[in-house]
């Protein structure tokens, strides 16, 4: 169902709005947990410390789909506002084709290079090495698909259809719940079914979003030929967005290898999952305002963006507060799911002579206190980035992204650079394995101030895409 949000009340538009994206992202996190328990609980640690180290790759590539499923949301969201439809159907056209093909290329790309990429970058551990490769090889297949996804779910998003971006979303994440324990823990495919459960939910997924949009919007259909206008109008909104995700990946690299010297990736990666929750309203929220923004200032509706931000503001920071204090005081419960523990674990196999291991090759591993520490401290921050990134909506809506991408990356260089000093100066001892994430606040802190200063310019309000 379309959606005009030019007209109307702003706080009821935004609110109806972002309550199925925040129940679709909802769902899909909690799928990552359901995934990480089953592979936890029944192949072992090690199992998901291979599942877990690769995410920064995975959020490298996938950086790109975003961010240039949003450049089409915007281009399109900006032209539905301003009621100009054949705009709207060769943005969609154009967009799509340009997303599928770069989404080709970057899944041959990273099945190419995964292990490179593990070994040398990240740096993983020899002892998961094998089993990393493996299963990112098999995960990476599913890239593709979730390139052309994102690119349908832009399109609806920014003519306002939402509802059923949940639907689907319940949909792909029950069959994924289904075919995962099914084929770890009953037929036992290990790490190898965990990642082909994946690419087949992704496939099948994508096939099932394209075939209900093509039927429902027939204006979002690919046309014949493609627009270089348009395809710049894109690219002009989604490169600097993808090089901000982007950013964000690397720095999530970074860190990584600070964890991998120290061990402990599973409790990170656990961490990480379950701050996830954190985002749900956060992203919900800066996304509808992204769409509200982009409609109304097409169709040049400034009193409507400025209304509209001051409720998604308090919406966004009253939501994220209430999940935050959840996760504050029930992390050691959550954490407990994934089958972490607290004991001696071996550092490497590979290094020890003739198999016989001494207590030199092992180091005790508190991964269990590791992660809840991690979750306690990281996670009340986020009502800070909830409103930076509802700012970080209105800009983008408006066309405005060159400036949060350069915030967003001396942001990140400040908190990745004081990270490794505290790491390497040898100054944290024991506590080195906090270094990754104990620099988060700084950043946020930046981004938000940043943020703040930008909205209050107004420079913004000239950077629209309808007319450019």
């Amino acid at each position: 169902m379309k959606k005009d949000m030019t007209s109307g009340s702003e706080g009821k538009k935004i609110f109806y709005f972002a309550l199925p994206i925040m129940l679709s992202i909802f769902i899909q996190q909690l799928y990552g947990i359901i995934d990480g328990v089953v592979v936890g609980r029944v192949i072992g640690e090690h199992a998901l410390e291979a599942v877990m180290v690769a995410t920064p790759l995975m959020m490298l590539a996938l950086a790109v789909g975003i961010g240039l499923g949003q450049g089409v949301g915007v281009v399109i969201s900006q032209n539905y506002g301003a009621k100009q439809m054949d705009a709207v159907r060769l943005a969609a056209s154009t967009g799509f084709k340009l997303i599928s093909v770069i989404g080709a290329a970057v899944t041959i790309l990273i099945f190419i290079f995964a292990p490179f990429l593990l070994e040398t970058v990240l740096r993983v551990r020899p002892v998961i090495l094998a089993d990393a490769i493996l299963y990112f090889r098999i995960f990476s297949i599913g890239f593709f698909f979730q390139f052309v996804t994102n690119a349908a779910a832009s399109s609806m998003q920014a003519i306002g259809d939402v509802k059923m971006l949940l639907f689907f979303s319940v949909l792909a994440s029950v069959v994924s719940v289904i075919l995962t324990v099914l084929a770890v823990a009953v037929l036992g495919w290990g790490l190898v079914g965990a990642a082909l459960t994946t690419v087949f939910v992704k496939a099948l997924g994508a096939v099932i979003f394209l075939t209900y949009m093509y039927k429902k919007y027939d204006f979002l259909r690919p046309q014949r030929g493609f627009d270089r206008a348009v395809c710049r109008k894109i690219l002009r909104v989604g490169l600097p967005v993808t090089i901000q995700h982007g950013m964000l990946s690397i720095a999530h690299i970074f860190q990584w290898s600070l964890v991998n010297e120290v061990a402990g990736a599973a409790a990170y990666g656990v961490a990480m999952r379950i701050e996830s929750f954190a985002f749900v309203p956060i992203i919900a929220f800066a996304n509808a305002m992204t769409t509200f923004t982009g409609q109304n200032i097409g169709a040049e509706r400034f009193d409507r963006v400025k209304s509209g931000f001051k409720k998604t503001f308090t919406l966004s920071t009253i939501a994220c507060a209430i999940i935050v204090l959840v996760l504050v005081i029930f992390a050691p419960i959550f954490a407990s799911w994934f089958g972490l523990y607290n004991g001696y674990e071996l550092i490497d196999a590979a290094y020890c002579d003739a198999g016989i291991y001494t207590p030199a090759h092992y180091i005790y591993i508190n991964s269990l206190h590791r992660s809840v520490r991690q979750i306690r401290y990281v996670s009340p921050w986020f009502v800070l980035l909830a409103g930076g990134l509802v700012i970080n909506g209105v800009l983008k809506g408006a066309g405005d992204v060159f400036y949060p991408m350069v915030v967003t990356g001396i942001d990140l260089s400040i908190r990745v650079a004081l990270a490794y000093a505290l790491f390497y100066a040898g100054v944290m001892g024991a506590q080195a394995y906090t270094a990754p994430w104990v620099t988060v606040p700084v950043g946020w802190l930046l981004f938000f101030g940043a943020a703040v200063w930008r909205l209050h310019s107004r420079r913004w309000k000239y950077k629209r895409l309808v007319g450019a």
